[in-house]
């Protein structure tokens, strides 16, 4: 088991670098009525890695006044179809709260299922570096 994590934790760093993010869906331009559903996607180049490879996650929040994102929550984006090498992550979730609303993508090494479990790693990539 040491043996494959090595070499798992080998192909990461690896191949970290190489990750890319292609293309994002667009924030929702105006306030947001509580209950609409609010898809987001993710195309992503994963530079040799597989889609099990890598936890996709958008960071959703209200817009504050200082045009940071409040009270956020996390949501997992799951791999659906490939565009050429490159990966398609989706999910969409229903709001809660009428506003203004924003997110962030980022990406992080996942060898494991549970994210709770997973040990903190320092290679972690927002949408914006």
């Amino acid at each position: 088991m040491t043996r494959n994590r090595t070499g798992w934790d080998n192909r990461i760093n690896n191949s970290w670098n190489n990750i890319r993010f292609l293309e994002l869906s667009e924030g929702p331009a105006d306030q947001v009525m509580s209950g609409a559903a609010v898809p987001i996607k993710a195309l992503i180049e994963l530079g040799g890695l597989d889609p099990s490879d890598v936890r996709v996650e958008a960071v959703v929040g209200q817009i504050g006044g200082n045009g940071q994102l409040q009270e956020t929550f996390t949501l997992p984006l799951k791999a659906g179809g490939t565009r050429g090498s490159a990966v398609l992550f989706a999910n969409e979730f229903a709001v809660q709260q009428t506003g203004r609303l924003g997110y962030s993508v980022r990406i992080s090494p996942n060898h494991f299922d549970n994210p709770l479990t997973r040990p903190c790693n320092a290679l972690l990539k927002w949408v914006s570096d």
